[in-house]
């Protein structure tokens, strides 16, 4: 996905778990999102693309490696369930 720059879709809501989040889509499906996935939602603006999202989940987790698979990972599971485009 390196060169897309995803944007959240409308409609869904952000709930805060113990570890993470929830994610509420319009039709009411919840969804559980760990710390990391949460934060690359977020980062879905629309300006951002995977590669800068595993940059900032590096240097926010001080991570010596970017988790640009894992990023992608997430954006993928995000876009099945509509919450990313």
């Amino acid at each position: 996905m390196s060169a897309q720059r995803p944007k959240s879709a409308e409609g869904f809501e952000l709930e805060p778990l113990s570890f993470g989040v929830r994610l509420i889509g319009p039709d009411g499906a919840s969804h559980a999102l760990n710390p990391a996935a949460a934060l690359v939602l977020l980062l879905c603006d629309g300006v951002h693309t995977d590669a800068e999202m595993a940059g900032f989940l590096a240097k926010q987790l001080d991570l010596e490696v970017e988790p640009l698979e894992c990023v992608d990972e997430a954006l993928a599971d995000l876009a099945r369930i509509g919450a990313v485009h």
